[in-house]
């Protein structure tokens, strides 16, 4: 037995638009049809007035296709170059009449309809729907949306009186129910909101608008919500209302070098943008923030560091803590610290390592929580550390059948000689007190003792969890395996975790990083000026800045069109301040220019630009700094002549 299969819609897809209520539509057939069979078989449907509208029926090129989609919004009106249909299976379908505006269109096949290859009719009515709609009758701001500093999703109809609390990094979506004529604006699913909006936004006070395509997913809740949404994403200030206007009056001629250049607003068929077009938000204060600048820290015993705490907009900061030194053991003790007097500044404020510890070597374990002023993200608020001081320098090589570890004296790393090493395993809470020995010995004159390797007790090193959180699964304290290394009221432990291995090509001046500020003698230059910079280097070494009394530094000012100036030997004085100048070609591009600091411990430096990388040095054993810009710009001043 055979069926005959009969003429039928399979797919339909907008193409472009002859105006607001009347879609351009490409309709796919499951045989070829003659043009015959479709005149007067296919119409739209408005659900709105619950009528179906007759067609005109075209020939479908990819070619034709093209040119309508270039002209999206009919304003050619390229659609009148449409070719006479005669026979296939996929069809252009266009609106005789206009639908009502804001009207879903389905496509409706009569019945009736037989294919080229037979005579057989099709029996029933089609009725396909699409996810096409037309348009409304003006072009309106219907709303916006941001999110608060809970990471809500706030959305409010525009002309509404309450103003949004949005939060200070949040990025605004605008929703309008009209396109713009740029059709690369059109955000047609989230992942494409633009900037380009902001062209016709103006916000006072004024903010830069930064990258918006990290910060999309934020908003992404707004597709729920129908319209056309846009992205902007300005640096706002914390605690701040913001007045946003679209399509404001153009400015005065005489006064558009002095005030921001706002276009007017249209959408895709020419209409202005009517009804209300002002909304305000107000932006939260900054997160509250109790933060270390270091959660694991090693430091000398004769040095004066203090590690610091980061408050900002916490009322105070609570220290959790046990201690171990020559004294032995001292668990659960607390401090607390005031906050910041002022909202949304930070300020430091020492741990107090040395303070809590009873001898110039020692441990001190615990966690900070901040006391928030002001609703914010909590993940900010608590954070554990690990804190030691201690003369010596320890290095454990593990290894299968034999490891090494290795003592030195942190600040001069020579050996130190007949210490005791004890390497266990233990807990994070409990680091202190050996769970199982392993072995324990007296370092040589080297500082090395050997020790057994992971084979003879741990042969799949996994008996262990290899971490020093606080909790591991099921709020067990976790197991970890230690070096300890003592000698009268001496002390320093290794844990054996992440934090503190090694790997690589490592060079003793690789722990020094480099603080490097700088600056032109102006902002602005013209091409062919001499540019003049001052600049100041530190070296930070174990947390402490030292004015450089060696090494090599130079200078890479990176331009526009790869053009790059080259300074390859910076005389930097007994201040650690640096002077330095070269001239602009006559031809430089136009454009942003950066300074980058280019340092080499061991040798003078030639090409120092070809060693900066985008983030990073591209040599080993070269460091690099970004710090300062200026612009070459092309403009003419005006004569001012002064009478009286």
């Amino acid at each position: 037995m055979f069926e005959t299969i009969t003429p039928a819609i399979t797919d339909t897809r907008l193409i472009s638009w002859m105006s607001p209520t009347r879609p351009i539509i490409r309709v796919e057939f499951n045989q070829e049809i003659d043009r015959n069979e479709l005149l007067n078989k296919v119409f739209l449907y408005d659900e709105v007035l619950g009528r179906t509208v007759p067609t005109a029926v075209k020939l479908y090129t990819w070619q034709f296709r093209e040119k309508l989609e270039d002209d999206y919004f009919g304003t050619e009106q390229e659609y009148l170059s449409a070719g006479h249909f005669l026979r296939g299976d996929e069809v252009i379908v266009f609106p005789s009449e206009d639908l009502s505006y804001s009207s879903k269109v389905s496509l409706v096949l009569s019945p009736g309809v037989a294919g080229t290859s037979g005579s057989v009719e099709s029996k029933e009515k089609q009725l396909i729907e699409t996810s096409i709609k037309t348009y409304p009758e003006e072009f309106r701001l219907l709303g916006f949306a941001c999110q608060d500093v809970s990471r809500n999703f706030l959305y409010s109809d525009v002309g509404e009186t309450d103003i949004l609390l949005c939060s200070f990094s949040s990025p605004v979506a605008l929703t309008f129910n009209s396109p713009f004529k740029e059709r690369h604006l059109q955000m047609l699913n989230s992942s494409l909101f633009e900037t380009e909006t902001f062209e016709y936004v103006q916000i006072q006070p004024p903010v830069n608008v930064g990258d918006h395509s990290w910060n999309a997913w934020r908003l992404r809740e707004i597709e729920e919500i129908e319209g056309i949404h846009f992205l902007i994403n300005p640096n706002f200030a914390p605690n701040t209302t913001y007045q946003f206007t679209i399509a404001p009056e153009l400015p005065l001629t005489d006064l558009e070098d002095i005030y921001p250049s706002v276009l007017p607003v249209y959408d895709g068929f020419g209409r202005p943008l009517v009804g209300p077009n002002e909304f305000a938000i107000h932006t939260s204060h900054l997160y509250p923030k109790a933060s270390l600048e270091v959660r694991t820290l090693v430091t000398a015993a004769n040095s004066m560091f203090d590690p610091k705490m980061y408050l900002q907009n916490v009322d105070e900061v609570n220290a959790f803590f046990d201690t171990i030194d020559s004294q032995g053991v001292s668990k659960n003790q607390t401090f607390t610290r005031t906050g910041p007097n002022l909202n949304d500044v930070e300020e430091s404020r020492l741990l107090g390592l040395r303070e809590a510890l009873n001898s110039t070597s020692g441990v001190m374990r615990g966690s900070i929580v901040g006391k928030p002023r002001f609703a914010g993200h909590d993940d900010q608020l608590e954070h554990d550390f690990f804190a030691q001081i201690t003369p010596y320098s320890v290095f454990f090589k593990l290894g299968e059948y034999n490891s090494l570890a290795w003592v030195l004296d942190i600040q001069s790393g020579e050996p130190i000689a007949r210490v005791t090493v004890d390497f266990y395993k233990s807990t994070s809470k409990e680091f202190f007190k050996p769970q199982h020995k392993i072995f324990t010995g007296i370092t040589d004159e080297d500082g090395i003792l050997v020790v057994p390797g992971f084979e003879t007790f741990d042969s799949g090193w996994d008996q262990a969890d290899h971490s020093m959180d606080q909790e591991c699964e099921e709020g067990e304290s976790c197991t970890v395996y230690l070096v300890r290394v003592s000698n009268n009221e001496d002390l320093a432990f290794l844990p054996l975790v992440s934090d503190y291995r090694m790997s690589g090509h490592y060079r003793t001046d690789f722990d020094k990083d480099i603080d490097h500020w700088a600056t032109t003698g102006q902002k602005l230059y013209r091409r062919g000026d001499t540019v003049q910079i001052k600049g100041y280097v530190r070296l930070e070494y174990d947390e402490q800045r030292q004015i450089p009394d060696s090494g090599n530094f130079g200078l890479c000012i990176e331009g526009p069109e790869n053009r790059n100036y080259e300074i390859d030997s910076l005389s930097v004085n007994e201040f650690g301040a640096y002077y330095a100048e070269f001239k602009l070609f006559d031809s430089t591009p136009l454009g942003d220019y950066e300074l980058v600091l280019v340092y080499d411990p061991l040798q003078p430096l030639s090409g120092s630009c070809s060693h900066v990388g985008y983030w990073k040095s591209k040599t080993d054993g070269i460091q690099i700094v970004r710090e300062g810009e200026f612009e070459v710009f092309e403009f003419k001043t005006n004569l001012i002549r002064v009478s009286q």
